[in-house]
This record gives structure tokens, sequence and C-alpha cells, in this order.
């Protein structure tokens, strides 16, 4: 990386970031081929494209042969990175290295990636291949919470992929996976947003040992597959149901958290979880939403 790249993590609470970049070197993202095809990963050889077909109301997802992946390279965070990436699984950040200047949030996360025999692509069910998977604790790739959510009813339906472009489900864990945003998922009916994960490198070197995967989602236009190819998404009420995603992915890793401690019975573990204990319950209580009741709207414009 250049002396002049800059990849800062900014803690919000134990299972959320502020990821932001800047003098990130040129060529890599969500590119736009036409009005209803994105490809992914570097401009001139791109790892994947997304198509979204109207006619036959489906949202296609390919992996291209001859695209490129990420190599692994070292990632020169500022300080406090560390302590805050020390219980997931990624050996491999070198995604980071590679993202667009801007402002991301990473998010900690329990759910594994699992294999599912169909899931929904746009309003079409389809079977999946094996490069595609799911995450556990889903109906197929709709997304459902675990455990209890924090703030209001989530009334926005999700639905998630995760491609991958070599290695096993697994092997997810071990390396953030990008997100795309593709509003208006249904494409014939409303009320859906998908969030489509992709990996780009194969991380043989896995970390069973069971610690959180962390999930890079933009807010900002720069992953966003918009409708028609046009850009004048609400930013503003898309970022608020990114939001209630991160909340329902999330919210087994908090439930998690809570299992641990309860099991061990170490209340200096209750604290740094920050998990409140009382005479009758053990609550999740994460302190920095006494400040921000609503999470990750801290920090951003």
């Amino acid at each position: 990386m250049s002396h002049l790249h800059m990849v800062r993590i900014q803690p919000e609470d134990t299972r959320t970031a502020l990821l932001e970049i800047q003098g990130a070197p040129r060529g890599f993202g969500l590119h736009a081929r036409s009005s209803d095809e994105c490809t992914l990963g570097f401009d001139d050889a791109p790892l994947y494209r997304i198509e979204r077909s109207y006619p036959e109301e489906r949202l296609f997802v390919e992996t291209i042969p001859g695209g490129i992946g990420i190599r692994r390279e070292r990632v020169a965070f500022e300080n406090g990175a560390d302590d805050w990436l020390r219980d997931s699984s990624c050996t491999d950040c070198s995604l980071f290295a590679r993202l667009p200047d801007g402002r991301y949030r990473i998010v900690k996360t329990q759910r594994n990636a699992v294999r599912s025999d169909s899931v929904l692509m746009g309003n079409e069910w389809t079977d999946a291949g094996t490069d595609t998977c799911c995450f556990d604790g889903c109906d197929r790739n709709e997304v459902h919470p675990r455990g209890r959510i924090d703030g209001p009813p989530v009334k926005e339906m999700f639905f998630s992929t995760i491609h991958l472009c070599g290695g096993t489900p697994s092997s997810v864990r071990a390396q953030p996976l990008l997100a795309v945003i593709v509003p208006d998922y249904g494409m014939v009916w409303s009320g859906a947003t998908g969030v489509l994960f992709f990996s780009f490198s194969r991380c043989d070197d896995v970390d069973d040992t069971g610690g959180a995967g962390i999930l890079a989602i933009p807010y900002a236009h720069d992953f966003i597959m918009h409708v028609n190819d046009r850009d004048d998404t609400d930013m503003k009420a898309l970022r608020r149901i990114i939001d209630d995603f991160i909340r329902i992915i999330w919210s087994q890793y908090a439930d998690r958290m809570m299992r641990i401690a309860c099991d061990k019975g170490f209340y200096a573990m209750y604290l740094r979880a920050g998990i409140r204990h009382s005479r009758h319950k053990i609550s999740l209580h994460f302190l920095e939403q006494r400040h921000c009741p609503t999470p990750g709207l801290t920090g951003f414009p």
C-alpha cells in the first residue's frame, strides 16, 4: 500500500465499527456495464457479474472465468484496530487494502455460511450452485433475527446470499465479506432489500476457534446496484434500512456473548461484553447505546 493509504477502524461498540478508507488504489469496485448489469472486482478483470433481468423478474450472480481475486497482503491499520479484531476469525484482511475511498460499517456476526437447495433471486426461486451459500438461521436466503433485537421492530424484508470464489463455506469466516446492496430486490413487489456478500480469496487457513466473522457494508453509492442504473437512491432512507439489517445480522453474535458469560460465570466477561446482571435475569445492555439508541448513525453525515 502507498504511504498515503489510510485504513482506520473506529469501534462503535463490541460488534460494529466504522471503517474509513483514504488514498486507496483505483480500479476495484462495483462497475456499471449497462442499466441492468454490473461487475464486481478489479475493473480490468472483475470476479463477479450481477444482472437484474426484468423480463425474467430475476437477479443473476455469477463468477466470471478469468476474474482476479485479491492477493494476500499486509494491511497497515492505524492504532486501535487490533483490539476490536481480536475475537474475530479473520486471518486475511486484504480486502480492506483494496476498497475504494469512503466509509463503511464493519459488523461481527456468529452466523455461519451454509448450503441451501434453493434461493430467491429477485422474484424467482432458483437452485443454489456450489459457490452460493446462505447465513444459518435463515429461511433459505431470507434473513431472520436470532435472539433479541434492540430498538424498534424491523419492517423491511432482507435477502442475503454469500458468493464464494473457491474454498469451502467455513473459509468465508477467515476474511471480511463485501456487501453489495440491491434496493427493490423483489423487482415486481416492494418491501425487500438484497444484501449480497462476496468473497475474494480462498482463505484456506481457517481459524476454527469460533471467532466472529466480519461483514463490510458500504454506506455510500459505491456498492449499491441502483434500479435502472439510477443514482438517485434516497441514501438517508437506505442507511436506515442498512442499520436494520445490521441489527438482525449481529443479533446472534450478541446472543452468543450472553450465553458464554452465563455458562462460564465470569462477571468480568459480563462487563467486557456490555452485559448487565440483575438478581432475576441477565440481559444484553450495550453501554454505547445509552448515548446512541440507533446503532450506526453516529459518525456519518
